[in-house]
Formats: structure tokens, sequence, C-alpha cells
């Protein structure tokens, strides 16, 4: 009768090692996390220790890697657009994304200013106007 025994292997501890501090730091849901998305990464961290086929592994690690990831990344994206556009970055970003929508119009991003874009939420200065507002 065969038993089953965990191989623990320097791979995969270096894959749980990674994996969990992500998933404890970031967001992994834009609500809250439920508890499916848990079960599934840490079942999925727990069975690489028993699979013993390589192509299984690499399956396995690219599942983890698309769950974790994936998950931050897409709940990133939603939690920025839920908050708001000028939430979490540098104001070129927005400043870009306002210029593709001038060039998307038919305005050349060079000659117009950027006030009434989300640009102009962004926190520049307490006392000070944002140079970017100006100019591209």
């Amino acid at each position: 009768m065969k038993t089953l025994v965990p191989k623990i292997t320097l791979d995969g501890v270096i894959l749980f090692m990674f994996a969990v501090p992500f998933i404890m730091k970031y967001r992994i849901s834009p609500g809250d996390t439920p508890y499916w998305l848990f079960t599934a990464i840490f079942l999925l961290l727990l069975s690489y220790f028993f699979v013993a086929k390589n192509s299984i592994k690499t399956m396995l690690v690219w599942l983890i890697i698309l769950l974790t990831i994936g998950s931050a990344l897409f709940s990133s994206i939603i939690w920025r657009h839920r908050v708001a556009p000028e939430f979490g970055v540098h104001d070129i970003i927005l400043q870009l994304e306002s210029a593709m929508r001038f060039t998307l119009d038919g305005v050349n991003p060079y000659k117009t200013t950027y006030f009434g874009t989300p640009i102009e939420k962004w926190h520049y200065s307490d006392n000070e106007l944002n140079p970017a507002l100006y100019h591209l």
C-alpha cells in the first residue's frame, strides 16, 4: 500500500516563500477576498509537494502565477477605477491617458492644456499648481 508523503524540495519551498507573502501583502480581489480563491491557491501550492512529474509541476507553477499575480492585477485595475482614476499612479500615466484621448478626438496633445482631465485632481502640491497641466 502506497502512502502519500510530500517530497519537500527547494523549488517548492521557494515557490511557497514567494507566493504566500504576495497573497498576504497585495489585494487579490477588488472586494473581500473570497475563500475559494485562497483555497485554490493554497491547494495548488500544497499539491506541488505531492506531484512527481515535472510537466505537472510546471503546469501547477503557471496556475499559481496566474491566480496570484493575475488576480492582484485584475484587482488593482478594478480598485483604481472604483476609487478614482488618479489613485495610486504617477501623474505621467494620467497625462498620457489624457493625451491618447486628445489624439483620438483629433486634438494635438502637445498644444493643449490638461485642465479638466484626471491629472487636475491628482495631488501635486498643497501650494503649487502641477506644471503638467500646461503641457505634455
